[in-house]
Parts: structure tokens; sequence; C-alpha cells
């Protein structure tokens, strides 16, 4: 859970089939998560307790705004 004065963070993996990326970004009460996989990559996101959300291959941007 982003928060607790981090107010951002990104990562990258490089696996067997190409680079792994994501971040995300907290300005105030909204925040920004990204992620890019290479093509035949699957992953799953779950930003700002929300459900989990599986992903394919390509970029993926999700927002949200923090509820007070």
């Amino acid at each position: 859970m982003p928060g607790g004065g981090v107010t951002h963070a990104s990562t990258h993996h490089d696996s067997p089939h190409g680079r792994i990326e994501i971040a995300w970004r907290l300005d105030g009460d909204r925040g920004v998560h990204r992620r890019q996989g290479p093509r035949g990559d699957r992953g799953r996101t779950r930003p700002a307790r929300r459900p989990v959300e599986l992903l394919s291959a390509g970029r993926h941007q999700r927002t949200w705004k923090e509820q007070q």
C-alpha cells in the first residue's frame, strides 16, 4: 500500500522474454500505477485496495483517488 511518507517507487526486471517495468506515484490523494511487460508476459496488479486485475503484455496505466 503506497503512503507512509513514500510518494513514488519504480523497478524493473530483465526476464528471458524482455524487460518488465512497474512504477507508481502519489500526488496528494491521487495515484498513478504503470506497468509494461514484453510479448507473452502476464501479470497481476492491485493498486490502492482495488480488486486484483490480470494484465497482458504491453503498457498499462491505472489511476485512482484515495478515499478519506
